[in-house]
């Protein structure tokens, strides 16, 4: 498992939960999970279907509801700025 370019963990995938990989990912305990709000409602805002760029990605779905957060992240030139760019125009 790596953080920040630095290896934090060397385990059988298989010994780790997916709380403990995500922990590991983090660098901290997590919290218990709890909605402060309910999940919004309403029609789509951002609709995207069968997106893809040769090469790169393909047949990404996406829908954006009001007053949702999205976030695409990634190490440099793992492609999460040509999904930004191509769903954008």
């Amino acid at each position: 498992m790596l953080r920040d370019g630095e290896v934090v963990a060397s385990r059988p995938t298989r010994s780790l939960t997916v709380r403990q990989v995500a922990e590991l990912m983090v660098g901290h305990e997590l919290g218990a999970a709890t909605a402060d709000r309910p999940a919004p409602t309403g029609e789509p805002v951002l609709t995207v279907a069968g997106l893809g760029r040769t090469g790169a990605f393909s047949d990404l779905d996406l829908q954006v509801r009001p007053a949702e957060v999205v976030a695409l992240y990634g190490l440099v030139g793992s492609g999460t700025d040509g999904i930004a760019r191509a769903s954008t125009g």
